[in-house]
């Protein structure tokens, strides 16, 4: 299993990409991990704002404040990004359709295929895009 995230400027440009490999698991972890990874990488770039774009609806929808992730065999990942992402001053999780993630996820099947433990790119695409806030 593989996951990958890219961070964009406010004007759509990247600025860097990470992808890492995992043992096994299913699509939804995938998409979990891939948040996480995002949001550490623009923690530690020092983003403040930012969106976050997902072809996860039921992940955006999770991390809604309020939803209940008790019955969920991932709640502790999903708990690890709901800690990272109040850290922020402003976030915003839109959900894209598929067809806008095509890049990010060739990214992360590449990163399956290979087996890469942590890889990070200062160009490219990636799996779940970060964006700067514009203003």
């Amino acid at each position: 299993m593989g996951c990958a995230a890219v961070a964009r400027d406010g004007h759509g440009r990247w600025v860097t990409r990470i992808s890492q490999s995992f043992n096994q698991g299913r699509p939804f972890l995938a998409e979990v991990l891939a948040l996480e990874l995002g949001l550490k990488l623009a923690t530690k770039r020092g983003i403040r704002k930012l969106v976050c774009w997902s072809d996860c609806a039921e992940l955006v929808t999770l991390l809604q404040v309020g939803s209940d992730i008790e019955n969920f065999w991932n709640r502790d990942e999903i708990q690890r990004v709901r800690q990272l992402m109040v850290a922020f001053e402003e976030i915003d999780l839109v959900n894209i359709v598929r067809d806008k993630n095509n890049s990010a996820d060739a990214l992360a099947r590449e990163a399956c295929r290979i087996g890469t433990p942590f890889q990070q790119w200062n160009q490219g695409r990636g799996a779940c895009y970060i964006k700067k806030a514009a203003g």
